[in-house]
């Protein structure tokens, strides 16, 4: 990792757990732990999580190929994780006609900060695809997606609003997760602030 970013190798990179840094990261205590095994293929126990949302879909008459958004609020891997799949070797996208619409801040900080977060292989995958499209700042996606960077749960986290005739459906991703938070004035504590 440290050629492909241009840097030379420290020994310090063998003992980060000793930084005396702070860390903001929701992965405090895992940036304070020695390099382990303990989390390689830990993605395959999504795999049977995914697969309902496929049948769920399915089921509703929609079929992966006729989406042609994905919405993406940030690019932790239990949210980027269905993105792409494997078969027989290969990567391939999950939607395969959608585009997929990032902040581009958000994947040049996954690409950059190696954290549990984020899973690499899927985000370089989709970084080489024609399928993504790159947000910068805030806007508006074909006239009726207002996107919006609101930071919080990570530095580039972006919230969603989709105008459908009078109707608007608000999705906050992982900063405002469940509507029960607005009612009771409940902010997550897995914030990136953690406050």
């Amino acid at each position: 990792m440290l050629n492909k970013l241009g840097l030379s190798f420290e020994p310090a990179c063998l003992e980060f757990e000793k930084n005396p840094a702070s860390s903001a990261t929701a992965s405090t205590l895992q940036v304070r732990e020695k390099i382990h095994t303990r989390s390689l293929n830990k993605w395959k126990h999504f795999s049977n999580e995914l697969a309902p949302l496929k049948q769920f879909l399915e089921k509703a008459g929609i079929k992966p190929a006729s989406i042609t958004k994905v919405l993406m609020s940030h690019l932790h891997f239990d949210h980027a994780g269905g993105m792409v799949y494997e078969k027989q070797g290969s990567t391939y996208l999950s939607f395969p006609n959608a585009t997929y619409y990032i902040q581009q801040e958000e994947l040049n900080f996954a690409l950059t900060h190696a954290t549990q977060s984020y899973r690499l292989a899927p985000l370089e995958f989709l970084r080489r695809s024609d399928a993504l499209f790159l947000l910068d700042g805030n806007g508006t996606i074909d006239g009726y997606i207002d996107y919006e960077i609101t930071g919080g749960h990570c530095p580039f986290h972006q919230v969603f609003k989709v105008h459908t005739g009078n109707e608007i459906y608000f999705f906050g991703g992982d900063v405002l997760p469940e509507a029960m938070q607005v009612v009771r004035r409940l902010i997550a504590k897995y914030g990136l602030s953690g406050k």
